[in-house]
């Protein structure tokens, strides 16, 4: 059953309604508030004085593994660089033998190197307090920028003993606006650092942009400023850092449509395409981050550093077959051992890489609209190592929390968890959290479709246009739904439809505003042979492979008139 959800009438009232606003003046007063540089944020101008005070000293840089940490840490160094400062470097966790943020580990390599600095964290920190006590107590000073939530200690928030901590979105009313990422905290930072010199800000703005929509921020106030101007920056090699410039640059190599990212680059393209390439170097190396930030912090011609970029391309599509042969071996498992009502689906799959378990997590509960949490094997062979992913409304931190007693460490949010388990208490672990997650329905909304918007065929071209100047769409703000009725069938290269694809799944149709394609949807079309009105559920966008442009439906659903 197709149902209409919220009462849009049009993309217009869709769009603004998204964005929590009246009218699109209300929008254009972010861009006013922006470059008049007044988005408050706490602190910041005092973080930035303390800085000042080491321009001759040592400074630290600790970020993280993740594209966001990756793009915080590199906004950071090439801000202080082209500021001046001469004694900087930076320290990424590494992502298997140590995880997430600052640890005692790093503070001990600081301290053997040297005996006094500052140390600034970048999208970790806030809940890292041993690491940074331990700092302090050797006599370093602290900058934390960060958004994630503090620690706790049965309930109660630690304080952390840093100088200074940054983060409005564990502190209200701390900053106008509460929704930045670590890259657009550092952004924010830097900006002042470098006296708002628009040449030098405007390349770190399309970081800012790549890690505000690579860690699914919500692209509303000054997040949409910034990911909507980094856009438009970042196609010319003169506004953006070489090393971006040229990942972008070979992205239609490395794409099934070919398509031109610096002609016509999106939010969707950061998300799915150049998000993911810089998150695979460390998804499959303990310190690949570190390869990714020499790339995009590199100074010089775009063209001498292709070959770097290029490896970043092999090295996604290395993760992707690996991906790919893990999603098929999970589903063999589901297939064989599921009922089709518990949840959460809790998988181990040996020799898997960690470094894709979140992915395939990811994959699994979208498709079987489930709670999933995935495992393999660790460096400890008495431990397996998982990531978990929500579906619906399901809280994966908090039922982790319910069942921590069988858990050797974990951490996340509502929507997704990492985990390390003793494999002698992986089934009691997997019983404990389907038993406390029993309230969760599997099925429950299987047989409702939504979509937000009906357009009738003919409006394809014109919505598609609309929807080019409305980007950027993302957290908060997606693409909507249509529901396209009349799509009239004609005949193409003498054909009314073209079944393709590996395992011929795919089905392409074709009308004269626009051609429609179906994703394992080929079935229901083997056997038709003449025109057909259908009416479509899905989105609607321009196909750009190489030069050609074509109107296209990308329909998930179908009715026949």
């Amino acid at each position: 059953m197709w149902k209409k959800r919220g009462s849009y009438k049009n993309l217009d009232e869709y769009y603004l309604g998204n964005l929590g606003v009246a009218s699109y003046d209300d929008i254009n007063n972010w861009f006013v508030k922006h470059y008049a540089h007044n988005y408050r944020i706490d602190r910041l101008d005092e973080a930035v004085e303390l800085a000042k005070k080491y321009k001759d000293k040592a400074i630290r840089i600790i970020g993280d593994y993740d594209a966001d940490g990756i793009e915080s840490t590199s906004i950071l160094y090439l801000g202080f660089k082209w500021a001046g400062y001469k004694n900087v470097k930076y320290r990424i966790p590494k992502r298997f033998s140590e995880g997430f943020g600052i640890n005692e580990t790093i503070i001990d390599e600081i301290i053997d190197e040297i005996d006094e600095g500052l140390i600034i964290t970048c999208d970790n920190g806030l809940a890292q307090t041993k690491a940074i006590k331990k700092a302090k107590d050797h006599g370093f000073e602290v900058i934390i920028l960060d958004h994630h939530l503090p620690e706790t200690d049965c309930g109660l928030v630690i304080d952390s003993p840093a100088d200074i901590v940054i983060d409005p979105s564990a502190y209200p009313d701390t900053a106008d606006f509460s929704g930045y990422c670590g890259a657009g905290l550092c952004y924010k930072f830097t900006e002042i650092l470098l006296d708002y010199d628009k040449t030098k800000t405007t390349k770190l703005l399309t970081l800012a942009a790549v890690g505000t929509v690579a860690d699914v921020m919500e692209i509303r106030e000054e997040n949409y400023v910034i990911v909507r101007n980094g856009l438009k920056y970042m196609k010319n090699f003169q506004t953006t850092v070489p090393g971006l410039y040229a990942i972008l640059s070979l992205a239609s190599e490395n794409t099934k449509n070919k398509k031109d990212l610096l002609k016509y680059v999106t939010s969707t393209d950061i998300g799915f395409t150049i998000g993911p390439v810089i998150n695979a170097a460390s998804r499959m190396d303990d310190v690949g981050a570190n390869y990714v930030i020499e790339i995009l912090t590199y100074e010089g011609p775009y063209e001498n550093i292709l070959e770097s970029v290029k490896n970043l391309y092999d090295v996604n599509n290395m993760r992707k077959e690996l991906q790919t042969n893990a999603i098929e071996t999970a589903k063999e498992v589901i297939e064989e051992n599921w009922d089709g009502k518990t949840a959460p689906l809790v998988l181990y799959l040996p020799g898997v890489h960690e470094g894709i378990l979140g992915i395939i997590a990811g994959q699994i509960a979208e498709s079987y609209k489930v709670p999933c949490f995935v495992l393999s094997d660790s460096e400890d062979p008495s431990k397996m190592k998982g990531s978990a992913r929500s579906y619906g409304d399901y809280n994966v931190k908090e039922n982790m929390d319910n069942v921590s007693r069988y858990l050797f460490v974990y951490g996340g949010h509502t929507g997704a968890g990492g985990l390390t388990v003793e494999k002698k208490n992986f089934e009691n672990f997997k019983k404990a959290i389907q038993e406390v997650s029993k309230d969760f329905v599997v099925g429950e909304d299987e047989d409702i479709q939504y979509y937000d918007i009906e357009i009738n065929a003919s409006q394809i071209p014109d919505t598609i246009k609309k929807l080019d100047s409305l980007e950027p769409f993302g957290e908060g703000n997606p693409r909507p739904v249509f529901c396209i009725k009349n799509f009239e069938m004609i005949r193409k290269f003498g054909n009314y439809k073209q079944i393709m694809g590996k395992d011929m799944s795919t089905v392409k149709l074709f009308s004269k505003n626009a051609d429609a394609i179906g994703i394992h949807l080929a079935e229901g079309f083997k056997f038709l042979d003449e025109p057909k009105t259908l009416d479509f559920l899905g989105d609607v966008e321009d196909n750009r492979y190489k030069d050609n442009v074509t109107h296209q439906v990308k329909f998930i659903d179908y009715q026949m008139h």
